[in-house]
């Protein structure tokens, strides 16, 4: 009884660790999230330097679009 129930436990902990989703993207899927993630990090890189050097207004906004598409 006991070993069932340090099974089940076990189980449990690993299925809630874990979960079961399976990756669901192609190769050709994460290079396209990868040069995205490359763009924006570029973009945000020259508002900095832009800021950084004084070339553009103080500001908390970004002018780009964060949102996953």
């Amino acid at each position: 009884m006991n070993k069932a129930i340090i099974a089940f436990l076990l189980i449990a902990l690993v299925f809630c660790t874990v979960g079961c989703q399976t990756p669901s993207r192609d190769s050709e899927q994460s290079i396209q999230q990868y040069s995205r993630i490359a763009e924006i990090n570029r973009r945000m890189l020259a508002e900095d330097m832009e800021a950084f050097w004084l070339l553009d207004r103080p500001s908390r906004l970004s002018r780009w679009n964060m949102r996953d598409k």
